[in-house]
């Protein structure tokens, strides 16, 4: 049995148009939008002081090109290149492809290895969310094992190239993918003046400006236990992502052992702790998505004495036990509306 559910959604109370409001404003302001399925997932966007739909389109065709480039589910992509010549040569790839690769080690050194991209071969054999997904052979994880390891992704910023040095070894950008579109996106509406949008990418949301009367959008954090549109809490927010990482997003049940896919590339297997979900609050959707998995993995103690050095990000983590646990920036922010949860702090 498998499950993929959204992990954040805009709680919609008036008409299509308002989020959760102190102030009304006129009923027939409506967004403009389009939505389709890119980057495996359901991804939309709202445009709301605009009527210039060609701006929609820029933001899916940089979606689609996106997904040309970095998926390792289709055949052709440029990281599909990539991972094909590991161990054999090096590969020439934009600026822009080895600034995101680089991007992603000052958290895998931060999380000690636990968030790598270079985890492709793992995911590949594991392939949770997918018609094929299985638990592979201890055999099957060992080999996978061999090939990650980040520091073996060799930059070459003279010729613009990507090698990875140990045959076998796969980069998969699964995990920081939707960060990176939204934030592209971010720029695409920033360019063509756009100041009070949403943009939805699978529930990796992005709250640009503010909503066109001036107050705050209202994000819903996901309860992980139900369907979406369920939420533990609320927290108000302008011009911030929202990205959540969960137990919950993709798993799988066999042998009556629940399988997820957030894997720990030093066992091979899905980390067993006791956290559910992992919310990130920052100004950088990328950010936010290498940080929850970061978080996840460094545990609740850890990573809200790193989110506790920054005054730039905020974090909540949902336990096992229903115990919630906030950072201190949303203490007078985020608001608790299920009773089935405890806020411990």
């Amino acid at each position: 049995m498998r499950k993929i559910k959204v992990l954040l959604s805009v709680i919609l109370l008036f008409v299509n148009f308002l989020l959760f409001s102190c102030t009304p404003i006129p009923q027939n302001i409506e967004p403009i939008s389009e939505e389709g399925t890119v980057l495996g997932t359901l991804c939309s966007v709202k445009i709301y002081d605009k009527r210039d739909t060609s701006i929609l389109d820029l933001c899916f065709s940089k979606l689609v090109e996106l997904e040309n480039t970095l998926s390792i589910n289709k055949t052709g992509t440029l990281i599909d290149e990539v991972n094909a010549n590991s161990g054999i040569k090096p590969v020439k790839v934009s600026k822009e492809i080895i600034d995101l690769v680089e991007y992603t080690f000052k958290y895998s050194d931060l999380s000690g290895g636990l968030f790598d991209i270079s985890i492709g071969t793992l995911v590949k054999k594991w392939h949770i969310g997918f018609d094929d997904e299985r638990v592979p052979s201890p055999e099957e994880i060992e080999e996978a094992k061999s090939t990650i390891n980040y520091k073996d992704i060799i930059i070459n910023k003279d010729d613009s190239t990507i090698f990875l040095k140990d045959k076998g070894m796969m980069l998969d950008f699964g995990s920081i993918a939707k960060g990176y579109a939204a934030d592209c996106l971010n720029t695409i509406l920033t360019e063509n003046g756009v100041k009070s949008a949403i943009i939805d990418l699978g529930g990796n949301l992005f709250m640009k400006g503010k909503k066109v009367d001036g107050s705050q959008w209202i994000v819903g954090i996901q309860d992980p236990d139900e369907t979406r549109g369920d939420y533990i809490g609320t927290v108000k927010a302008d011009n911030k992502s929202f990205v959540t990482s969960g137990i919950y997003e993709k798993y799988f049940i066999q042998d009556g052992v629940y399988y997820h896919h957030l894997l720990n590339p030093f066992t091979g297997y899905p980390e067993n702790n006791d956290i559910l979900s992992v919310s990130v609050i920052s100004d950088i959707s990328l950010e936010g998505e290498c940080l929850t998995k970061t978080l996840y993995f460094l545990g609740k103690d850890k990573g809200l004495e790193y989110v506790e050095s920054r005054k730039d990000i905020q974090a909540i983590y949902i336990l096992k036990n229903y115990n919630v646990y906030i950072s201190s920036g949303l203490k007078n922010n985020f608001i608790l509306t299920n009773s089935k949860y405890t806020l411990k702090n």
